[in-house]
């Protein structure tokens, strides 16, 4: 299932986008090549690699820690 209609707000900026999704369509004898060329992402020299769901992909020396919070 795809939407049909996605409308996202930022209130603060008095912005909003509107999409409205048409008809879809799978592109089922894609050539390998051009497969890989559009879904596979590029690296680029002089910027660091990130990842949004799991962070930066080098180590940074930076260590996540464990831990609890008392309660009162």
């Amino acid at each position: 299932m795809v939407p049909r209609k996605i409308v996202l707000n930022w209130e603060k900026e008095k912005m909003q986008l509107k999409m409205n999704i048409g008809e879809v369509r799978v592109a089922r004898d894609l050539d390998p090549k051009r497969a890989e060329s559009l879904f596979q992402r590029k690296g680029l020299n002089n910027l660091p690699s990130y990842d949004l769901a799991r962070g930066t992909d080098t180590p940074t020396g930076l260590q996540r820690v464990g831990g609890f919070q008392r309660n009162p």
